[in-house]
């Protein structure tokens, strides 16, 4: 088309470099143009016309369907999910990679075989829990296992198979997830309004490790409650009660409330029935949830592989305007604050949400075994944490700056990244000239970070950045900005003219070719 070699008349070339690009912008809405180039020449290698409407496909509903509507379920409950909701009013921060395999060992110690059924509760994902992101599929072994609902719409695996005398048969399942710390900000003054029926009558009944209409239930609700309304400060004061009425022991199992109450201390399952009992005794729908949690809860970063054989349980309570928070009286009663109340930490991982007793699970959480006939059967469980990794910022954006300039002289470039759970970050630019900034910060997720250099001696540089986290868990370095400087000041390119590089960076190349 044209050749832009030599050294003569540069101001008419790069003229002629803008001009050819405004032409191919212009035609370019009508033909599909392939341009190609050879050392310093630029020639069009294909140019048809194109009969593509550039806006057919950009709305596949408009396009498909001529009347449409957009509806949101819970899948959990099957229930339309509540359009008014503040959505917004939680925090996640603090992301990290887990990897987890839970093993589910049966030995049949008798003489004749037996049937064993096993089931695991299938993890449920962000739809349900906000921070629990489940990466892929479930995985199991044996891959023999079919699934089933239960009566509260838990998914359940389950897997049938003989065990002869003397056998231990051994199945486990591994997942792939990312999970958040969880923190809700609730106004109190927001919570009010009616609650969707099908919630209210779902998780205000009674059920025996409930027993809400027992007297002692009854007389701890009014107790501390007192004449107070508002769901949320209920929640909270009844959240109270149980912390100062409750020492956290194993050996008490899983009594229904009333006994739990008046032993004064029960293990995490026994904390979450007699918080379940005192809400719907005082009109608050709730819920358990359950799951496995990392051997190390005061460690920042935890270094797996270990393993949970204790488990967890704990709960969630439904506030109009706010749907499901979680509320962890266990792990607060053992702080000094109430930190676990609307939030949970990213060493929790759910397995299990349920109402009560399930067909499928009964009141068990995360797996159960059942066989026939009876016999002399052995279980042992374990949830082994296989990865606990911190996710290191994103990629930073490739440095934005002068793309060709002069020795000695300071050029200014910026950058920016996301830090997944919301996290400071600090910046690390590498000159390509042997120079770098050190680590620059700290600046909030999505920031710009501004550096500024010069260079001594003529020649292209490559110009990249790196992030890290307050973790010091560090990026990938970022793509590479390639510029030129000269020993001259000579070249001297308009910001416009910086543009159009970055959007034909093969023009750039060339352009460098005709002043090295």
């Amino acid at each position: 088309f044209f050749d832009l070699g030599g050294r003569k008349n540069m101001q008419k070339k790069i003229i002629s470099i803008l001009m050819f690009i405004l032409l191919i912008i212009t035609i370019s809405s009508i033909y599909e143009i392939t341009l190609n180039s050879q050392g310093t020449s630029i020639y069009i290698e294909n140019c048809k016309k194109t009969n593509e409407d550039p806006f057919k496909g950009d709305n596949i509903l408009i396009d498909n369907y001529e009347n449409h509507e957009l509806r949101f379920y819970d899948k959990f409950r099957h229930h339309d999910i509540n359009n008014d909701l503040i959505f917004d009013s939680y925090e996640l921060s603090d992301p990290v990679n887990v990897k987890i395999r839970y093993t589910d060992s049966v030995k049949n110690n008798g003489t004749r075989g037996v049937t064993v059924e096993t089931r695991y509760a299938v993890p449920p994902s962000s739809m349900i829990i906000p921070n629990q992101v489940i990466d892929g599929t479930v995985t199991y072994n044996p891959n023999l296992f079919t699934t089933n609902y239960d009566n509260w719409g838990l998914a359940v695996a389950l897997y049938e198979r003989p065990i002869y005398g003397g056998i231990t048969s051994t199945t486990y399942y591994e997942v792939d997830a990312i999970i958040y710390n969880i923190s809700y900000d609730i106004d109190p003054a927001n919570v009010v309004g009616l609650i969707p029926i099908d919630i209210f009558n779902a998780y205000t009944s009674d059920e025996t490790k409930y027993n809400i209409t027992n007297p002692d239930i009854q007389q701890a609700v009014q107790d501390a409650v007192g004449s107070e309304t508002n769901l949320y400060w209920k929640a909270k004061l009844l959240h109270d009660y149980v912390k100062n009425n409750l020492n956290y022991s194993m050996k008490g199992g899983w009594d229904e409330a009333p006994v739990v109450l008046s032993r004064g201390n029960g293990s995490c399952s026994e904390y979450s029935f007699l918080y379940i009992a005192l809400c719907r005794a005082a009109g608050i729908p709730a819920r358990y949830i359950g799951g496995t949690i990392t051997s190390c809860s005061t460690c920042p970063i935890p270094s797996p592989p270990f393993n949970d054989t204790d488990f967890h349980r704990w709960t969630q309570i439904y506030l109009p305007n706010y749907g499901w928070i979680p509320v962890d009286v266990t792990w607060d009663d053992s702080t000094t604050s109430d930190m676990y109340f609307g939030a949970t930490s990213n060493k929790c991982f759910v397995t299990t949400i349920s109402g009560g007793p399930s067909n499928l699970l009964v009141w068990n959480y995360n797996c159960i075994d059942s066989w026939n006939p009876s016999g002399d059967i052995q279980i042992e469980r374990v949830a082994t944490w296989l990865q606990y990794e911190k996710i290191a910022p994103n990629k930073p954006k490739t440095p934005d700056g002068r793309l060709i300039g002069n020795i000695k002289e300071n050029y200014e470039y910026t950058t920016s990244t996301i830090e997944p759970g919301g996290d400071p970050v600090w910046f690390w630019f590498d000159w390509g000239d042997g120079a770098a900034t050190g680590w620059l910060g700290p600046y909030r997720s999505g920031d710009e970070c501004t550096a500024s250099h010069s260079w001594k001696i003529k020649g292209n540089y490559q110009i990249k950045v790196k992030a890290k986290d307050q973790w010091d868990y560090e990026s990938e370095w970022s793509d590479s900005l390639i510029v030129y400087m000269s020993k001259t000041k000579a070249i001297s390119t308009s910001l416009f003219l910086q543009r159009f590089f970055r959007c034909f960076p093969f023009l750039e190349k060339i352009l460098n070719q005709m002043i090295i």
